[in-house]
Order: C-alpha cells, then sequence, then structure tokens
C-alpha cells in the first residue's frame, strides 16, 4: 500500500518512534509498504529562519537523517541540535 505520512507522523518517526502505535510503527517498517511525505510538510516546520531555502535545508536534513553544516547564525539562535557548526 501507499501511505502519505502527516508532518507530525514524520516528525514522531524520526525523533519519537514510542509515540507512534504498534500499528503505524509496523506500517512503516514493512518494506512493501510505500511511504511518502508531501514537499509542503516543510512548510509545518517551526519557522526557525524567514529564508524558505533554509527551511528547505532543515527539513532535507532532519529527514534524511543529516546533520547540516552551517554558520548561519540564525540556526545557532534557534539551537538546532542537528546542526555542526563551522
Amino acid at each position: 500500500m501507499k501511505y502519505l505520512l502527516d508532518t507530525h507522523t514524520v516528525l514522531w518517526s524520526l525523533f519519537n518512534p514510542e509515540r507512534l502505535s504498534g500499528k503505524i510503527y509496523n506500517l512503516l517498517i514493512t518494506v512493501e509498504n510505500e511511504v511518502y511525505v508531501s514537499v509542503v510538510s516543510f512548510h509545518k516546520l517551526p519557522r526557525l529562519h524567514k529564508d524558505p531555502f533554509d527551511r528547505m535545508l532543515i527539513w532535507q536534513t532532519i529527514l534524511r537523517k543529516m546533520t547540516l553544516v552551517s554558520g548561519n547564525k540564525e540556526f545557532k539562535k534557534k539551537d538546532c541540535t542537528f546542526t555542526l557548526w563551522l
């Protein structure tokens, strides 16, 4: 089956999987399922910066479980724990 995740479901699955019900967790880890996240979901994330490209970088970093390498002081003000400072 194909599933489109709401923003909170994406965030819970990445950072708080214990908040997901057993049914949803199993749905997400079943390899036969196709799980999607809409590009509009990043708009619902906290507005860490007015620059929409920064928000896209933040979303991509979260989604791909990466660390963002940046010297952007706006990220540092917001205590982005997924950011490695230059």
